[in-house]
């Protein structure tokens, strides 16, 4: 997620808990029985999309860029706009999962920088 520590800073961490809330929420209601979403830690989660050719992957992550990008959270009469970069990266079976997952942060920093 983009700025989140704002959001706990000036809502407090119990606002910062229902933006992790509504994002795991997007997430899960928008993806696939065979896909996988999960939180890897503070205010980074993953979507495993399954069976998904780089063109694919690339649709269904500008869809979840939107999906999150236009979603907000009220809170205490105080609307949250929520915002997260996104990074992309394909995988097969040969793969080594930690240079997968520091490959999409790679790609998801980038777009972070791209948005500043």
């Amino acid at each position: 997620l983009d700025g989140f520590k704002p959001v706990n800073d000036t809502h407090g961490h119990a606002a910062g808990d229902a933006v992790l809330v509504r994002v795991a929420e997007l997430l899960s209601e928008n993806v696939r029985g065979t896909d996988f979403t999960g939180r890897l830690g503070g205010d980074e989660f993953a979507i495993l999309l399954t069976r998904s050719d780089w063109n694919n992957g690339l649709k269904r992550a500008e869809a979840f860029d939107q999906l999150i990008n236009g979603a907000s959270v009220e809170w205490e009469g105080a609307t949250i706009a929520i915002a997260a970069s996104f990074g992309v990266q394909t995988y097969g079976p040969e793969d080594d999962l930690s240079q997968v997952l520091k490959s999409a942060d790679d790609a998801m920093y980038a777009a972070k920088r791209a948005r500043a």
